[in-house]
């Protein structure tokens, strides 16, 4: 995948399956950063900012997973997983 980032660095499947790539390997430093430069470089995509939401809970950056929560929320119909956001934050209030 990382392969494929430098030669397809737009295509946000690409940047959903490297970040997937590094959490699965433990290494959610190196998803947030995946995540963050497509997002500061290009458009806003459901799934990165779903997947970065997550990355940050992980990484126990519970600011950082609301704010972009609420991002995603903003999509509107765009976001496929508006109730399951919605509930991630209800349980963040919590915490």
């Amino acid at each position: 995948y990382e392969k494929l980032l430098v030669l397809a660095p737009q295509d946000p499947e690409v940047v959903v399956n490297l970040s997937g790539a590094y959490y699965s390997q433990d290494n959610v430093a190196q998803a947030i950063a995946v995540c963050e430069v497509f997002l500061a470089e290009r458009s806003i995509v459901p799934d990165i900012l779903f997947n970065l939401g997550g990355y940050y809970q992980k990484a126990g950056r519970m600011d950082d997973a609301r704010e972009i929560y609420q991002a995603y929320l903003t999509l509107g119909e765009l976001g496929e997983r508006l109730d399951e956001v919605k509930e991630i934050l209800e349980s963040l209030k919590q915490e």
